[in-house]
């Protein structure tokens, strides 16, 4: 008894969480999967404008670091020693080489 007591309080409302009785699941999605409002028209378009600006800003970072990876390599230099100088690991160091 003293199980099945705890376990209804468990389940009871919470302040803060909206409760969805008697409907489907089409409804908590729209509601969203942990209970908050669904996301505004606007606010999904801004987010999409804003995933494209940091695309485009990691991509030219990517490839700079990869040009400066590939001129300390036509120098002679190591791959630790270019991991160290550009800041990343020696991994990166050969992905940037296999590309050229």
């Amino acid at each position: 008894m003293r199980d099945l007591a705890a376990s209804i309080s468990r389940h009871q409302h919470r302040p803060g969480r909206r409760v969805v009785a008697g409907q489907g699941s089409a409804t908590a999605r729209a509601l969203g999967a942990k209970g908050g409002a669904a996301r505004s028209e606007k606010k999904t378009t801004s987010g999409r404008r804003n995933v494209s600006k940091a695309t485009a800003v990691r991509s030219a970072s990517s490839a700079l670091r990869a040009e400066s990876i590939r001129l300390l390599a036509e120098q002679g230099h190591s791959h630790g020693v270019i991991a160290a100088a550009v800041g990343c690991s020696t991994k990166t160091v050969q992905r940037a080489l296999q590309d050229c």
